[in-house]
């Protein structure tokens, strides 16, 4: 609630009748800057070294924040996945999907969103695990000649 005076070098006026006044904060919508080690939008370990995938999102209102593994909503940490939000400012903050020690299932689509209502932006990150291979399983050997033959599994 606010008044109003008016003031020169002859006086001051009265006080005006109580104004109500709706301050309204700038809106922001939201943006995603990944904050990748390597080019692209891929990341190739061998088992048992770290993923992180880093970024900074802004936005006012503060942005909702969500991480989907091949479109499966992550809700929580684990112990083997950590997400992190370090907030920066009131438009500003810095979130983190974390894996200490990959493991081949960890390969897949990643994606992280913000979204507030004026808008949603995403950014998709390719893991890629690489480890030993495994023994084929149901092999199948076809087009054999003297020579050669067709493996799969």
């Amino acid at each position: 609630e606010f008044k109003v005076k008016a003031v020169n070098e002859f006086g001051e006026s009265e006080p005006s009748l109580p104004l109500n006044v709706v301050i309204q904060d700038d809106e922001v919508p939201p943006t995603l800057f990944l904050r990748l080690t390597v080019r692209g939008d891929t990341i190739c370990v061998k088992q048992g070294e770290p993923v992180n995938i880093p970024a900074e999102v802004t936005g006012l209102p503060a942005p909702k924040i969500e991480w989907f593994k091949n479109d499966v909503l992550i809700d929580k940490s684990t112990d083997a996945l950590k997400l992190s939000k370090q907030v920066e400012s009131r438009t500003e903050a810095k979130i983190q999907l974390s894996i200490a020690s990959s493991d081949r299932k960890d390969t897949g689509v990643y994606t992280v969103t913000a979204s507030n209502r004026l808008g949603t932006a995403t950014r998709t990150v390719n893991v890629h695990v690489l480890d030993r291979p495994s023994p084929p399983r149901n092999l199948v050997v076809s087009d054999i000649k003297a020579e050669s033959c067709y493996l799969t599994w």
